[in-house]
Order: structure tokens, then sequence, then C-alpha cells
């Protein structure tokens, strides 16, 4: 009997943490993924009063702005509250940057392929093209083709 009433408090403690989720949006159109990875577990304890992950660095995570937070409590969250008793209270944060800034077209990059290449293949080019004949120091005199009419 003090089993099945244990057990069945632990599912009704279980069922009563349930799983939701705070959204915090600021208006801005959402972009890629951040490089670090947009989702993270925050970690506190004692019900929630004590912190352990401390602040993220949106700033560093997002360098052009955040656009929406979601933190939320999971079924995998909730369980782990339960099983320490309450002690450790996990929350899944997902963070989305804003949309960064629409690459412009510049005049030198309108003109010249080559910069649309990748890297690699740009320095292959650079390799490939003629040097011009370094100017001789000791003759100051230009040549200038002649002009027929």
């Amino acid at each position: 009997m003090k089993r099945t009433a244990l057990l069945l408090l632990a599912v009704i403690a279980l069922g009563a943490s349930g799983c939701y989720s705070t959204t915090l949006k600021n208006g801005k159109p959402i972009g890629d993924a951040p490089l670090e990875g947009d989702q993270r577990w925050h970690h506190g304890f004692v019900g929630g009063t004590s912190e352990a992950s401390g602040p993220y660095q949106l700033s560093r995570i997002c360098p052009e702005g955040w656009a929406e937070i979601q933190t939320e409590t999971s079924f995998s969250n909730g369980l782990l509250d339960v099983v320490t008793l309450g002690l450790y209270n996990p929350q899944t944060v997902e963070v989305k940057c804003v949309a960064g800034p629409a690459p412009r077209e510049t005049a030198s990059s309108a003109l010249d392929p080559s910069q649309e290449l990748s890297a690699p293949l740009r320095g292959a080019l650079r390799q490939r093209r003629p040097e011009p004949p370094a100017p001789d120091q000791s003759d100051h005199a230009v040549s200038v083709p002649a002009v027929r009419p």
C-alpha cells in the first residue's frame, strides 16, 4: 500500500510539474541559428531560486541582436526536477538571432566576377596571372606608343 501511494504521488507530482514554455519576442526578423548552437539547458537549484548557469552573453551569441528567446520546461526537464525532489531545476533555452543585414554589392564586386569565387579559386587565379614587370629605377622615361590618325 505504501509503495503504491508513493508511486501515485510521484506520478501526480510529475503530471503537476507540467511542460510549459515562455517566449520573448522583440519584433525583429529571425535569422539563421547562432554559431554556438541555439538550444541549451539553463541550470537552477532549490526550486529555481538559485541559478547555476548565470546570464547568457547575448551580444556574443547574436552580434546583430536577438529576435526571440524561448524558455521551456520539457518532459525531460520536469522528470529531472521530480527525480531530484526539486533540488535541480533545468530549463531548455532557445535563442534566435536577428537576421543580419543583406550583403551589399560594391562597385568592385559588380565589375569583377572573380570576387564571387571561393577563396581557394581566387588564390589560384592570382597565381596564374603574370605579374607586371617591375619598373626600372634608373630610367624615368615613359615610352608611349605612336598613335596614327
